[in-house]
């Protein structure tokens, strides 16, 4: 030991300059292997936001040459937050955000909290309830679109068999019915992916937390109150972020299971930037709408990200 100290006042402790050269070497290595990353994320993501962007302050059409750009400002804004239609497709699309979040959260924590009870047979579940989040999304609003169908649909069969209606009912007919189906489709196939995030937050619990709390006498509700809910924050968190994002950019279901009707009444944000950019061939007004929902999706983002990680500091003091 009176070695090993002699050593150690013979030659010191390491200089800070070296200390400061290997940092920095370090530093230049980790930039070097993540530039190809870097770079795929520019090219891919960046670069099409940007271009986006740039789109939105022309008007754009299309000639021998290929595409023109001619300066336009503010003009393309102007219009497309004057629009009606972009009113009705944002409101159509924050409600739905709302919703679809709200009844997600709810239904993947409790069917989370199940599975986290069970001894037996989790893997097995979890496997059937990734089925539909496998499924693409077409396949899914199709499949609906054949259980709701008002003439052949089994939903009405089921209905009429255990005397619930007398005759069949055209679900996608109504707004409220168009909404809802559109609701219930949607969370069929993207519950499972809440779930098994708000699981591998639960799976991270210690134990003897729930073992104290009983012991303390915490019922169940208390002890999911008390512990479970704080502990499992940050998964919850996650998966409302990701369905925020998802709700926004609805598309592909509202396309197929109601074309946006009745009328246009189940008109997202996502299908009104489509109908402007390849039915109209609006360009200028369509990048217009992308870049739009692009800033909103990214306030709310930071928004809930910021009030989660007050909650943590919170918590920690």
């Amino acid at each position: 030991m009176g070695a090993i100290a002699k050593s150690t006042a013979e030659t010191g402790p390491p200089r800070r300059g070296k200390r400061d050269s290997v940092t920095r070497r370090s530093a230049r290595l980790g930039y070097v292997i993540s530039t190809p990353a870097f770079a795929v994320i520019v090219l891919v993501t960046l670069f099409p936001i940007i271009f986006a962007t740039a789109m939105s302050f022309a008007h754009v059409s299309a000639g021998p040459a290929g595409l023109q750009f001619d300066w336009a400002g503010l003009a393309n804004y102007k219009t497309v937050l004057a629009s009606p239609s972009m009113h009705h497709a944002l409101a159509f699309t924050a409600i739905f955000a709302v919703v679809g979040v709200v009844v997600g959260l709810i239904v993947g924590i409790a069917v989370a909290l199940v599975l986290d009870e069970m001894s037996h047979g989790r893997a097995l579940v979890l496997a059937l309830m990734l089925v539909p989040y496998s499924m693409i999304t077409v396949i899914v609003a199709e499949l609906w679109a054949y259980i709701l169908n008002g003439l052949y649909g089994i939903a009405n069969y089921i209905l009429m068999s255990l005397d619930i209606i007398k005759e069949p009912v055209t679900f996608l007919s109504t707004t409220v019915g168009a909404f809802s189906s559109i609701v219930l489709a949607e969370e069929w196939k993207t519950v499972p992916f809440i779930t098994l995030i708000v699981l591998a937050g639960l799976r991270m619990v210690d134990r003897e937390l729930y073992a104290a709390a009983t012991v303390d006498g915490a019922g169940w509700f208390a002890r999911v109150r008390m512990i479970t809910v704080p502990l499992v924050k940050p998964a919850i968190a996650t998966a409302a972020i990701f369905r925020i994002l998802q709700s926004w950019g609805l598309f592909d279901m509202v396309f197929v299971l109601t074309g946006g009707g009745p009328g246009a009444s189940t008109q997202s944000v996502a299908m009104l930037m489509y109908n402007a950019l390849f039915l109209n061939f609006n360009l200028g007004q369509g990048a217009t709408i992308s870049t739009v929902t692009m800033v909103i999706v990214l306030v709310i983002s930071i928004s809930v990200m910021s009030v989660f990680r007050l909650q943590v500091s919170a918590g920690e003091r």
